[in-house]
């Protein structure tokens, strides 16, 4: 598919699964990844150390925009 348009788009993942998925639309010429939305940072392990989402981190090192609302039915309101 041949374009000269390149369109935003928002990911919506938050697991090591979605990271893979993420980073290979990432690749696409034709779309710019411009925010993901993603769970909130949650406690982790043994010591409850508040950590982000695979998908989070990797998108804070690419200096892209993350929402991380409480809630998904609140977007679609």
């Amino acid at each position: 598919m041949i374009t000269s348009k390149i369109w935003p788009a928002i990911f919506f993942g938050s697991e090591k699964n979605s990271l893979l998925v993420l980073k290979k639309i990432a690749t696409l010429p034709y779309l710019k990844i411009v925010a993901v939305v993603t769970p909130p940072p949650q406690p982790q392990g043994r010591k409850k150390i508040i950590t982000p989402t695979p998908v989070h981190a990797w998108a804070q090192k690419q200096s892209i925009k993350v929402f991380s609302p409480s809630s998904i039915t609140c977007l679609l309101y």
